[in-house]
């Protein structure tokens, strides 16, 4: 969850905010990143002490000793979901440091909260159009369908119906877009995602087959205002899973 990227991010945003010197440590005590890049892939002693005891180290002049190329900061340990999963060190003079330490140390928590529910999103997204690209296959895999839909709180029900969004030259933004269409539909009875760059698709499980063409229709309303070239094909309605890529294929020719 803490990786080197998302480091970079905690430890660029803080030092503006700060300017001082931030390091962000994993797991293992291996400094991720830092203001001063000479550090970065050094093993923190200090950090390897938090991580061990679970609490915030103060190293001061009287006990710098202690560790082997350690500065005199606060160290404070990263918890996510309940487990230290890093640690956040903040060099300069404790009194001072200490100030701000447990400021700095529930940014970097919202952070990485934040950069993880974006990840979860992203991660059920690419599993939705996956399942979609199977169920368009000739040969398929039920039971490996069923699975994925099922991490994702779908359930095959049929009628089945399709529908195309052609997208031309769109400058419309791929997550924007995603929402206006998601909110059409009631959760779990719509499989919605990117085929191709330009043309997304909509799949209904269990769904009416006129309300689905009045979501559409207004769909079309929608995103003709922000895009005039946006085209929607609606292939059949279809009782079988085998027949959703003939659903599939009456939309491409809608």
């Amino acid at each position: 969850m803490l990786t080197e990227s998302l480091a970079n991010e905690i430890v660029t945003q803080t030092m503006i905010r700060l300017n001082r010197n931030i390091n962000i440590m994993d797991e293992n005590g291996i400094i991720l990143a830092s203001g001063d890049s000479k550090r970065i892939h050094q093993v923190h002693f200090g950090a390897i002490e938090v991580l061990r005891s679970g609490k915030p180290l103060v190293i001061d002049e009287q006990n710098i000793g202690n560790w082997e190329g350690v500065r005199p900061g606060i160290n404070l340990p990263i918890i996510f979901q309940g487990k230290t999963i890093g640690v956040i060190g903040i060099t300069g003079k404790p009194e001072e440091t200490l100030e701000f330490g447990e400021l700095v140390k529930m940014i970097t928590e919202i952070m990485i909260q934040q950069a993880f529910i974006t990840e979860q999103v992203e991660w059920k997204q690419r599993l939705k159009e996956l399942i979609f690209t199977d169920l368009l296959s000739s040969t398929l895999q039920i039971e490996s369908i069923d699975n994925k839909l099922q991490m994702i709180g779908f359930k095959l029900e049929s009628p089945f119906q399709v529908a195309i969004i052609e997208l031309g030259n769109s400058h419309l933004k791929k997550n924007d877009l995603l929402q206006v269409v998601e909110d059409l539909f009631p959760k779990q009875r719509a499989l919605i995602g990117f085929i191709k760059v330009n043309r997304l698709f909509i799949l209904t499980l269990k769904f009416n087959e006129q309300r689905f063409k009045e979501k559409c229709s207004r769909l079309y309303r929608i995103l003709a205002t922000k895009n005039p070239a946006i085209r929607i094909g609606i292939g059949l309605s279809v009782i079988e899973t085998e027949s959703i890529r003939h659903s599939y294929k009456d939309a491409l020719s809608a």
